[in-house]
C-alpha cells in the first residue's frame, strides 16, 4: 500500500510540474536561440547514480573534455535514478535547465510531449550519429526527429534452461526451444512428466506481441489496435498454457521477482528471455541449481526480433543555453573509444558498432556460463529492437494492459473481453495526451 500512496503522490507532483511546465513554455534561450558561446562556458551534466561506483571513469572523462576545450567546463551533478524526472521538470520549470541529461528511454516521451528537448540530429552531423546501432536510434526517434543521444544498456536477453528437468522429463537439452510455440510445448512436457516442475513464467505482454510482429498502435500512435483476431489467437496460446502446466500458476503475479515458481527453486525449467545479471544471481543464491543450468539463446517471435527493455541515454533540453556545445560532449561521452572504456568496468553493452567489434567483445575466451551468455548477447545485437513505444503514460498503460491480461488468465475475462478492455483503457488515455 505504502509504495502505492508513494507512487501516486510522485504522480500528483509530476503531473503538477508537467502542467507548470506547459503553462510556462519553454525559456527563450533554447536550441533554436542558443547564447553565443565566444568566451567561457560551463555546461551542467546530470547522470544517473554513476557517482558512487565511476566517480573516477566520470571525472577521467570530464577532464578530458575539458583540455581538448578549454572554454568549456562541465558541472557535474549526479541524480537518483527515482528523482531524476521530478528534478528534470522542476529545473525546466524554474528555467534553469541543464545543458546534458542521462535518462532512460521509457522516460523521453513525456519530455518529448512537452516539446522539451532539443533533437539531437539538428545539432549532430549525421555522420556523428550512424556511428550509432540504427535499431537503437529508432526507438529514440519521435516524429522523425531523434530526441536522444543512445548511451549504455544491459544488453539482448539470454534464455536459460535447468537441463536436469529436461532430461527427467525426457527432453534433450542440446535442443532447447527457439520460439514461443516450442517454449510452451516444452512446457506442458515437462509439466506432464514433473507435475512440480512447470514450464516457464512466460506471461502474454506488450513486449511479447512487439517480438510476435503484432501491431500495438495505430501508425499515427494515437490509437490502440491489439484486440484483432491475431491478438486474440496470440493471448490464447497464453490461456491454454496456463491450464497444462506449460506457464507457471504463479505467473499471475505483479512481482516478477517475486514470482512463487523460479529457477532458483526448480518448479520452472525455462527461462525464454532474461538478463544476463540473472546468472549470477541464480549462482549466489543457488550454486547447485547454477550448476545445471544452460545458457541458450533468447527466444524470437515471428518478427525475428529481440526486444530491448530500455536502455540509457543522453538528452539536451531545448532550453539549455549551449545546446550545440551540449550536443558535443553527449557525442565526446558516448564516442566509442569512451564506451568501450566504460564497458571494461562493469557488465554492460555500448550503443555503438565499433565498440561491439573491439576484441574485448569478439575474441575473449569461453570460460564461464557468463562467457557463453556474453557470446550470444553479442551474436545477437543486430537483432535488439528498442521496446519503447513513445507515448505518454506508457509505463502505466502496460500496467494496465499486465492486469487486463492477470484476470484473462484467471478466467474471470474472455481473452476478447480483456483485450477489448485494455484497448479501451488505452484509448482514453491516448486521446487525452493529444
Amino acid at each position: 500500500m505504502k509504495s502505492w500512496v508513494s507512487r501516486i503522490a510522485l504522480s500528483v507532483v509530476l503531473v503538477l510540474l508537467l502542467g507548470a511546465l506547459a503553462g510556462c513554455g519553454i525559456p527563450k534561450n533554447d536550441a533554436d536561440n542558443p547564447k553565443k558561446s565566444d568566451g567561457p562556458i560551463t555546461l551542467e551534466f546530470w547522470t544517473i547514480n554513476l557517482k558512487k561506483d565511476f566517480s573516477d571513469y566520470i571525472q577521467g572523462l570530464i577532464q578530458s573534455y575539458e583540455k581538448a576545450h578549454p572554454n568549456v567546463k562541465i558541472k557535474w551533478v549526479d541524480v537518483p535514478g527515482q528523482e531524476v524526472d521530478r528534478k528534470l521538470l522542476a529545473a525546466l520549470a524554474a528555467g534553469e535547465a541543464p545543458d546534458v541529461v542521462n535518462l532512460d528511454s521509457m522516460n523521453l516521451p513525456k519530455f518529448v510531449d512537452q516539446d522539451a528537448l532539443a533533437p539531437v540530429d539538428g545539432l549532430l552531423q549525421p555522420n556523428d550519429l550512424n556511428a550509432y546501432f540504427a535499431n537503437l536510434r529508432q526507438g529514440l526517434t519521435f516524429n522523425g526527429k531523434l530526441m536522444a543521444v543512445p548511451w549504455y544498456h544491459a544488453g539482448p536477453y539470454i534464455g536459460m534452461i535447468n537441463t536436469d528437468l529436461y532430461k527427467k522429463a525426457g527432453l534433450d537439452p542440446n535442443k532447447p526451444p527457439a520460439n514461443l510455440d516450442e517454449a510452451l510445448q516444452h512446457g506442458k512436457l515437462i509439466h506432464q512428466k514433473l507435475s512440480n516442475v512447470y514450464g516457464s513464467n512466460t506471461f502474454p505482454n506488450i513486449m511479447l506481441m512487439v517480438a510476435e510482429g503484432l501491431p500495438i498502435l495505430s501508425p499515427d500512435k494515437k490509437k490502440a489496435v491489439f484486440n484483432s483476431p491475431q491478438h486474440v489467437q496470440f493471448v490464447q496460446k497464453f490461456v491454454d498454457a496456463y491450464k497444462t502446466g506449460a506457464i507457471s500458476s504463479g505467473v499471475i503475479g505483479k512481482e516478477e521477482r517475486s514470482l512463487p515458481q523460479n529457477l532458483e527453486n526448480e518448479q520452472v525449467a525455462i527461462a525464454t528471455m532474461q538478463g544476463a545479471f540473472n546468472l549470477t544471481k541464480i549462482e549466489k543464491n543457488a550454486p547447485n541449481v547454477f550448476q545445471k543450468i544452460k545458457v541458450t539463446p533468447p527466444m524470437k517471435g515471428k518478427a525475428g526480433i529481440i526486444p530491448l527493455k530500455g536502455i540509457q541515454t543522453l538528452v539536451v533540453p531545448k532550453a539549455s543555453a549551449h545546446p550545440k556545445e551540449a550536443a558535443d560532449f553527449a557525442k565526446f561521452v558516448t564516442s566509442p573509444e569512451n564506451q568501450l572504456a566504460f564497458c571494461k568496468l562493469v557488465p554492460i553493452f555500448p550503443s555503438t558498432e565499433q565498440t561491439l567489434k573491439d576484441p574485448f567483445f569478439t575474441q575473449f575466451e569461453v570460460k564461464t556460463k557468463q562467457d557463453e551468455a556474453r557470446k550470444i548477447m553479442v551474436s545477437s545485437m543486430k537483432e535488439v529492437v528498442s521496446d519503447t513505444l513513445g507515448i505518454q503514460n506508457e509505463q502505466d498503460l502496460r500496467d494496465a494492459f499486465d492486469e487486463e491480461m492477470r484476470a484473462v488468465l484467471m478466467g474471470k475475462k474472455s481473452v476478447k473481453q480483456g483485450l477489448d478492455d485494455a484497448v479501451k483503457k488505452w484509448n482514453e488515455s491516448l486521446a487525452q495526451s493529444q
